[in-house]
């Protein structure tokens, strides 16, 4: 199974750890039952019907501050299948959350959409201050007007930043808002692996005077890889997408934002703290580390091939951009 999707992130808690695991975990039978009242999850393995859809379950529980979830979801009759592994541990005033999604299908050319498991907004939703190390998670896109785009300056700038950050820039002229709905789904799908900002005409203007030609404007969106960025940085390593391309294909286009940031999320180590569930699955943590899964190197290839494709799209949006210009000024 590759995974597509990886959400990791820590909460701080005074004391009752125990009783914030235990009421994450009645958020996840509620999740995985479909309903609020449901009966509470069994040891081992389990299965149910929901909304049409086949899930099987394996449940485990390490003691009072610890549980794993698996859940692998498959309607019938598709050769699809989606399994959404959930983690969570206290440990030294901590509560640590691990949400992974994959995929596996007997059609290996089959393209689908990816976007966070709706727990991953559930277990956050219950978290006082999410963060991943120097990140804050937020949910939903971030409104940043002119006078507060030094805030969005200085958490590019911020090298200790651990999330992408997607900037969504208001396209020019007349619009029904559009641009902020296709934010707002975004911001949905990236949930627990990015940043979703969104700057009006005005914020535009001022982001583009601190960030020159590193910013993004004209309605178009810049996906800033974690790491600093200022005017001076490498370009090449934050994509954009020209508002004329979010135009033209808004399906596809927003899948390949929404893919750009999962599947960096994918590469994320993860931490050294669960690694108490493969301890108790009886493999040590140094025999865990020097293997490596024939799924995983069958994702690295996927996750090169796809960043491939995609400077491809962009080297050809650029040199068509070029011949365009050059046709004006000729003209």
């Amino acid at each position: 199974m590759s995974v597509l999707y990886r959400a990791v992130w820590s909460d701080r808690v005074n004391g009752k750890a125990e009783m914030i695991v235990a009421s994450q975990l009645r958020q996840v039978a509620s999740w995985i039952h479909g309903s609020p009242t449901h009966e509470p999850l069994t040891e081992g393995e389990s299965r149910l019907t929901v909304s049409g859809r086949d899930r099987t379950i394996y449940f485990r529980r390490l003691g009072t501050d610890a549980f794993e979830v698996s859940v692998t979801d498959q309607a019938p009759g598709d050769d699809t299948q989606w399994t959404t592994t959930i983690r969570v541990r206290a440990s030294d005033g901590y509560i640590y959350s691990l949400v992974e999604n994959g995929m596996e299908s007997d059609d290996v050319t089959k393209r689908v959409s990816i976007g966070r498991p709706r727990i991953v907004h559930d277990l956050l939703a219950g978290s006082e201050k999410p963060c991943l190390r120097g990140s804050v998670i937020l949910t939903g896109s971030q409104a940043i007007p002119a006078e507060r785009v030094p805030i969005l300056t200085d958490l590019l700038a911020d090298p200790n930043r651990t999330l992408p950050v997607i900037v969504c820039s208001e396209p020019p002229g007349a619009h029904k808002g559009e641009w902020l709905d296709r934010a707002n789904r975004i911001a949905t799908r990236t949930e627990g692996v990015a940043i979703v900002v969104t700057l009006d005409e005005a914020a535009v203007t001022e982001f583009k005077r601190a960030l020159d030609l590193l910013a993004i404007w004209g309605g178009g969106i810049r996906i800033y890889a974690p790491g600093t960025v200022v005017a001076e940085s490498d370009g090449w390593r934050h994509r954009y997408f020209l508002n004329q391309r979010l135009e033209d294909a808004p399906q596809a286009t927003t899948d390949r934002i929404v893919y750009s940031v999962a599947q960096l999320s994918a590469r994320r180590r993860v931490p050294e703290v669960f690694a108490v569930f493969t301890e108790q699955a009886g493999l040590s943590v140094h025999a865990q580390s020097h293997i490596v899964p024939a799924e995983r190197l069958d994702e690295e290839r996927e996750q090169w091939e796809f960043a491939t494709d995609l400077a491809l799209e962009e080297r050809s949006e650029v040199e068509r951009s070029s011949r365009t210009r050059t046709v004006i000024w000729l003209g």
